[in-house]
């Protein structure tokens, strides 16, 4: 038994007591209740002794911001545990990049994939620094063209072939759905978020995906989509007339509108989502290359280069007077 009497940040109780006690010997002694958590522990850790025994060799209540794994609180005397006592329980779900129950996001728009690389740096998260934003879509370098699942944490999966991290994305919210009507919504309880573009949507699968989300009723399931009506060709309207928000509609989603460019109008369409009983489609109007006075709103601005004298162009227009890959460090710290 490891005994802590420091008082982790968040959490309301004085006193905690870890037991270090092999799962399999729990289960079948302890209430209901805790024998579901346990046995939920025991598939989604792969070792969870070796887990507690990293947390409390050096307890700190920062250790609690960072570790990816769940831990089952059990209080208060345990040594009468045999005595089949019913314990208090506490399921801490330590947020991080591998913490079971966090969002997911998917950037089934791959080829945005900056986008993701350089928010999963600016927050911090581990195994990306700036030099990998540097060697960005380079040989061997982490950050590919397209995001790549298992290079850098808070990748979910990878992201190809154009329609493939939409088909992803239901599978997550299927098995989101799945878990918390077996286990318990104070177990799995959290959303599916994706960003999507025309060239995702245009692909089969979609439909394939799309469909089945609505009549599973997916409602943890958010589609943003990324409605600039550009493909890489030119025009979506060179290869496809297809009214999407109408499609959704048919399939059984809820769809929403907002300006991809107001912050406030992305938040409140978000929240709208999440009060419908369905997955939903956020139709995000944007304007892709924004700011870019020669290449916004056309397909220039899809994947190539901006080029050295419209990136310096660029830089007027926002008044952003800092050096390549400087990042001031309030806005950093901020992040």
């Amino acid at each position: 038994m490891i005994s802590l009497k420091k008082k982790a940040s968040g959490l309301k109780i004085p006193f905690l007591a870890i037991s270090i006690i092999p799962l399999d010997e729990i289960a079948p002694i302890a209430t209901p209740k805790l024998a579901r958590i346990i046995m939920f522990l025991k598939e989604i850790t792969l070792d969870p002794i070796a887990e507690f025994k990293k947390l409390t060799a050096s307890f700190s209540p920062s250790k609690f911001k960072s570790s990816s794994f769940f831990v089952a609180f059990l209080t208060p005397k345990l040594s009468r545990l045999a005595k089949k006592l019913k314990p208090l329980v506490l399921l801490l779900n330590l947020p991080s990049a591998k913490s079971p129950n966090r969002d997911r996001f998917i950037l089934s728009a791959g080829h945005g994939s900056m986008l993701l690389y350089s928010v999963l740096y600016l927050a911090g998260y581990p195994d990306i620094t700036l030099e990998d934003i540097k060697n960005f879509r380079q040989l061997n370098s982490k950050t590919a063209g397209h995001p790549e699942y298992g290079h850098i944490p808070g990748i979910e999966t990878t992201t190809g072939p154009l329609g493939q991290g939409l088909g992803n994305a239901v599978g997550m919210a299927i098995a989101e759905e799945f878990i918390g009507k077996r286990w318990g919504s104070n177990l799995c309880d959290h959303y599916t978020y994706v960003i999507a573009g025309d060239g995702g949507l245009m692909e089969g699968i979609s439909q394939e995906v799309i469909s089945l989300a609505g009549k599973l009723k997916l409602k943890k399931l958010i589609v943003i989509w990324d409605d600039n009506g550009i493909t890489i060709d030119g025009g979506v309207n060179l290869s496809c007339n297809t009214d999407q928000i109408s499609r959704f509609k048919s399939s059984g989603w809820s769809t929403f509108s907002c300006d991809a460019h107001n912050p406030i109008e992305i938040d409140q369409a978000i929240n709208n989502a999440k009060e419908d009983s369905r997955p939903s489609l956020i139709a995000a109007k944007s304007i892709i290359g924004y700011g870019s006075m020669a290449k916004q709103g056309t397909s220039g601005a899809h994947g190539a280069p901006l080029g050295k004298n419209e990136v310096e162009q660029l830089r007027k227009n926002f008044d952003w007077q800092y050096k390549e890959f400087a990042i001031p460090l309030n806005i950093k710290e901020s992040w």
